[in-house]
C-alpha cells in the first residue's frame, strides 16, 4: 500500500515535527538479508498488509522485536490482537500516524506497555514456528492422505 504509506508518513511528519529525525526505511525490493537487517534495527514496524492470507512481514517484525502498528490485512486476524500490536482499519490513516507517535513517545519514556506488546508479539510468533506449522498441517491433511 505505497499510497497509504506515503500519506501516513506525511501526516506523521506534519503533526509531529518533534520526530522529524526518525528514519522511515521502506521494505521494497529488498533481499531476505536486507529485510532482516532493517527489522533488526527497527523499533516500530508499520504493517501495511492488504487482503493477505497471512501477513508474514508483521510476524517477522514481531520475531525481530519490533512494536507493530498498522493493518492486519484480514489474514492477520489469525494472530492480530490488542496484546501484540496496535491494529487499525486501513482507512484510519491519521489514527495510524497518531498510533506511531504514541509508540515513539512510549518508547522514549520506557513505558512498560511497549515492552508487553513486543513480548506478546514474540509469543505470538511461536504459534507460527516451523514445527507448529508442520504439526498443524499433519493434523489437517494427515486424515486425508
Amino acid at each position: 500500500l505505497p499510497v497509504s504509506a506515503h500519506l501516513i508518513k506525511s501526516i506523521f511528519q506534519s503533526k509531529y515535527p518533534q520526530y522529524h529525525h526518525l528514519a522511515w526505511d521502506e521494505i521494497i525490493n529488498k533481499s531476505e538479508a536486507e529485510v532482516a537487517t532493517l527489522l533488526g534495527k527497527a523499533a516500530i514496524f508499520l504493517a501495511l498488509s492488504d487482503r493477505e492470507s497471512v501477513g508474514l512481514l508483521p510476524l517477522e517484525a514481531m520475531a525481530a522485536g519490533c512494536a507493530v502498528v498498522g493493518f492486519h490485512g484480514y489474514g492477520g486476524l489469525e494472530y492480530a490482537s490488542p496484546e501484540n500490536g496496535v491494529w487499525l482499519s486501513p482507512d484510519h490513516l491519521e489514527e495510524t500516524a497518531d498510533a506511531i507517535a504514541a509508540l515513539v513517545a512510549q518508547l522514549d519514556a520506557q513505558d512498560p506497555h511497549v515492552a508487553r506488546l513486543i513480548a506478546n508479539g514474540q509469543k505470538t510468533v511461536q504459534i507460527f514456528s516451523h514445527d507448529e506449522t508442520k504439526s498443524a498441517l499433519g493434523r489437517i491433511f494427515g486424515t486425508l492422505v
